[in-house]
């Protein structure tokens, strides 16, 4: 996502009071056949491996990543990482914040990569990747 003033060149436009870059991924349907919440111990668990950590690597190395908090939340498990792999994404910072929850059985990310230039603190990124997590939530009402 960019803001009008990034996409349109002009300062004046409007723009975030987070400079972030979000990244949401919502995986296939039924990929979340048993809901986030009932497997918070097991995901915790499995970020305290290499496989886990690999998972998270942008370098696919488990060296490459540092879980520098975990916190559960209604159904979703919020992590605050550190990613010291080469070929950062832009100008984003090594730490960042990602929430991991479930919508109507598909599994889904958000994630919110401060930037170099202008850091956002860690409280800010958190609640950016909160808000909008609560916001797809409410766009995709539990189907019965």
């Amino acid at each position: 996502m960019g803001s009008c003033a990034v996409i349109s060149g002009d300062r004046s436009a409007p723009a975030p009071g987070l400079p972030a870059v979000l990244t949401v991924a919502v995986a296939r349907e039924g990929s979340a056949n048993t809901p986030v919440k009932n497997q918070f111990q097991r995901l915790e668990r499995l970020l305290d491996t290499p496989s886990g950590r690999s998972a998270l690597a942008r370098d696919g190395r488990a060296s490459s990543v540092e879980i520098l908090e975990t916190e559960r939340e209604g159904d979703t498990l919020y992590i605050h990482t550190r990613d010291s792999s080469g070929g950062r994404l832009g100008a984003a910072r090594d730490d960042y914040w990602r929430a991991i929850t479930d919508v109507n059985g598909r599994l889904i990310t958000v994630s919110a990569l401060s930037l170099d230039s202008r850091p956002a603190n860690s409280a800010a990124a958190r609640e950016a990747v909160e808000e909008t997590t609560e916001y797809i939530r409410a766009l995709n009402p539990t189907r019965s």
